[in-house]
């Protein structure tokens, strides 16, 4: 009976954890970090409903990137346009890596990695950006492109 109680208690914890984009789109980065399939693929979160674009080597990977997210019960629903072709894992798998969790706060912001230098896009507020492009900078990118919209 208490093994009973405590696992229903730890389950609706994790999911009053993640109630809010931010939660959602932690949640997302750090399933991201153990699955490779990830790599080429970019998120973003607004209003509970989870958006994916990038690139998938194969149906498969793409399946389990699609199920990965799904299982945050919490989610409204998933935005996808992920499409299947060529991902190279390079040298910037652990800046990629490193970016997404930075990220992982501001739940409308992706970025891509290529040769070392970050790119940017989504939405953030100035304060939220305030914030970020200190944090990147912190990672030692070999360059920072910043394309985030600020809503007036």
């Amino acid at each position: 009976m208490k093994a009973f109680f405590a696992i229903t208690v730890a389950a609706a914890l994790s999911l009053i954890a993640c109630t809010t984009d931010s939660n959602i789109k932690a949640d997302i980065a750090v399933k991201a970090q153990t699955e490779v399939a990830f790599m080429g693929v970019n998120y973003a979160v607004k209003d509970k409903v989870v958006t994916l674009t990038g690139v998938c080597p194969s149906y498969k990977s793409k399946q389990i990137v699609l199920q990965t997210v799904k299982s945050i019960h919490v989610i409204k629903g998933v935005n996808e346009s992920i499409a299947i072709g060529p991902v190279t894992l390079t040298d910037d798998l652990p800046m990629k890596q490193s970016v997404d969790s930075v990220l992982s706060r501001y739940p409308q912001v992706w970025a891509s990695v290529t040769k070392g230098k970050v790119s940017l896009k989504g939405a953030a507020s100035r304060k939220d950006l305030n914030k970020l492009l200190p944090a990147l900078a912190m990672l030692k990118p070999a360059g920072l492109e910043n394309a985030i919209v600020v809503p007036q």
